[in-house]
């Protein structure tokens, strides 16, 4: 083990590299892309995972920062020429590459904030509108296309991903400074899809974690940390047709629901407009002027209980049992 203490964020890192190389066997460097914000310990992390794979591991290490690089095009281009370069030799089985914009990617001519960008410069008076130097809108394509570059040929070397994330994005308003919603912007999707969101050159299966998220606090320390499944847009797709499969069939079982409680009501009403009848039929008028008349009370108890049973549906027997009853009433009297 490496004589020095190391911090939980680099255990956490060095445990993530060493369970990727136990589960891969390839000749090809391990490219492992680290990125955070400004002065969150990338620079740091970087230079004790290369002291602690060459102590422990005899695996020698190169770092590329991309923050010591202009973010112009062409300079651009030479760092990833640079790396091509890097990745043909045999000296170096680990490369990291460091940077505060690692993992950004461009975002798509669809994204919300270009819309509110364009309505924010037409709502400004003409004579107050902005410099291109200093407009917000052409500014943030500028560096929208210097992303492009990266994703087309760095994102696809990259084995492994750390991301130095804040616990609490507030702690970390100094730093960003006036540059703090174009990381949110970004961050938004990183955090939300991960850095293998779509198939890259390596192909993984469908449980590989290679995007490793550590979130510190405004010290630094480490509060908590998760990994991200390889392919998360799609799993994500993958979920909402099921879960949209589950809204059809519980659709299905409702509009079943539906259709039984109208089939329902529809006997229920039948059988009220049959009760009704019973009770307004020739028969039950007449039953009824001669309990009024003769204001027999064992008559009168006999009435309410057919009746009774004649609105709890048995109409049909009851119409023979008060015929016969009048009968023997008229007989009687």
């Amino acid at each position: 083990m490496a004589s020095c203490q190391l911090l939980p964020q680099t255990k956490a890192s060095l445990q993530h590299i060493v369970d990727y190389t136990s589960t891969t066997n390839t000749k090809q460097p391990l490219v492992v892309g680290i990125a955070g914000l400004p002065r969150i310990g990338k620079t740091t992390l970087c230079h004790t995972l290369s002291y602690a794979l060459e102590q422990d591991y005899g695996l020698e290490t190169a770092t590329l920062s991309l923050d010591t690089h202009s973010t112009s095009n062409n300079s651009l281009a030479e760092v990833l020429a640079t790396l091509k370069n890097w990745i043909r030799t045999e000296a170096y089985p680990v490369i990291f590459v460091e940077g505060i914009f690692m993992g950004y990617k461009a975002l798509s001519s669809t994204h919300r904030i270009w819309s509110q960008l364009s309505k924010q410069q037409q709502q400004q008076p003409q004579q107050s509108q902005q410099s291109p130097n200093n407009d917000p809108f052409l500014a943030l394509q500028k560096f929208n296309q210097t992303l492009i570059p990266l994703e087309l040929n760095l994102y696809p070397l990259i084995n492994l991903f750390i991301q130095l994330s804040a616990n609490e994005l507030e702690d970390w308003q100094a730093s960003l400074g006036k540059q703090s919603t174009v990381f949110q912007l970004y961050l938004e999707r990183l955090d939300k899809f991960g850095f293998f969101d779509q198939d890259e050159r390596q192909q993984t299966n469908n449980n590989s974690s290679r995007h490793l998220v550590l979130f510190l606090d405004k010290d630094r320390r480490l509060i908590r940390q998760q990994k991200v499944i390889d392919g998360l847009r799609s799993q994500q797709l993958q979920q909402q047709q099921q879960l949209s499969k589950v809204g059809n069939v519980k659709h299905q079982v409702v509009s079943t629901t539906t259709t039984a409680k109208r089939t329902t009501a529809s006997t229920a009403a039948n059988r009220d407009h049959r009760r009704r009848t019973w009770l307004l039929s020739p028969l039950m008028q007449q039953q009824r002027k001669y309990i009024i008349a003769t204001l027999n009370p064992r008559v009168l108890i006999s009435f309410a209980m057919m009746s009774l049973l004649g609105l709890l549906g048995y109409s049909r027997r009851l119409s023979f049992i008060l015929d016969f009853f009048n009968k023997i009433n008229q007989f009687v009297l």
